[in-house]
């Protein structure tokens, strides 16, 4: 699951943490739920906040339990989106059973960066790439540039 090694991660993580200095987190895929247990993880230690964290294409590590824990922090997660068909599927996992109701850490900002159309992850994964999704969040900082203020979700 999204939670093995992340004892393990932590622990390196905050060893190597200066202190008072600033943390930010980006990242993406599995990698952005492991994110997201490191901020629980971090909130559970009672360590220094971490500053910002931005999740690109993250599934759905955890249940409304964990997103709740996690409200205080500031995080901003992308989901690229070009329409219920054409959208990234990972972001869509573990799907949500009446058992286990699984959920984001945080509500989707949807960008919409295509794939190339001869995208070698075939028609399923194309939306999945990090590089879209680097495209994407550089295309909301250019039109928050155009407007007042681009606000994280909280």
């Amino acid at each position: 699951g999204f939670w093995q090694g992340m004892e393990a991660a932590y622990s390196a993580i905050s060893q190597a943490r200066r202190p008072g200095a600033p943390l930010y987190i980006v990242a993406h895929s599995l990698g952005a739920a492991h994110a997201a247990d490191f901020l629980a993880l971090n909130r559970l230690a009672g360590a220094p906040s971490v500053s910002s964290t931005l999740l690109l294409g993250c599934p759905r590590p955890g249940t409304a339990t964990l997103a709740e824990f996690l409200a205080s922090e500031t995080i901003t997660s992308l989901r690229n989106w070009g329409g219920e068909f054409d959208h990234d599927p990972v972001t869509d996992v573990p799907p949500d059973v009446p058992l286990a109701r699984f959920t984001p850490v945080r509500g989707y900002l949807d960008v919409n960066a295509p794939p190339a159309t001869d995208d070698e992850w075939g028609d399923v994964l194309a939306r999945h790439h990090a590089e879209l999704y680097w495209q994407g969040w550089l295309a909301l900082q250019q039109a928050a540039t155009e407007r007042p203020t681009l606000v994280p979700v909280k």
